[in-house]
């Protein structure tokens, strides 16, 4: 690989690396009052929803740059990515006093990244099919 290849996927898995760094060590402590009080909905924490949402845009973003892979593929591998890290900081939420780890949470997780890679997929087919054809 070559350097300037090199850079560009630094660049562009940072964000990633570094949102996901964050999750981990916000997780590390009791959880804040006022997260406690995001609204739940069929025992799904809205909270999860949001933040794992955006982990999966982050790494949609980060492997549609660095990869050739189809629009579906880089989803697919972009909500599978989310939910391995979902899990690995459930499990981590274990050892965590004050904190547990749950299952459905990761049911969350996933859910906030199939949400988002859904509509990354929405709305470039429909930008597809407003641009022009030669």
């Amino acid at each position: 690989m070559n350097n300037k290849r090199t850079l560009k996927a630094i660049i562009y898995w940072l964000p990633a690396l570094l949102y996901m760094v964050l999750i981990f060590w916000l997780s590390s402590f009791p959880a804040p009052e006022r997260v406690k009080d995001v609204p739940i909905i069929l025992k799904i924490k809205l909270v999860h929803l949001v933040e794992y949402g955006f982990l999966s845009f982050l790494f949609w973003l980060s492997l549609a740059k660095t990869t050739s892979l189809k629009p579906g593929e880089i989803a697919i591998l972009a909500i599978m990515l989310t939910i391995l890290f979902g899990a690995t900081d459930e499990l981590h939420q274990v050892f965590v006093p004050f904190r547990t780890g749950s299952n459905i949470d990761i049911v969350a997780d996933g859910a906030g990244a199939v949400i988002v890679q859904g509509a990354i997929l929405f709305f470039k087919r429909e930008k597809g099919k407003a641009e022009p054809t030669s």
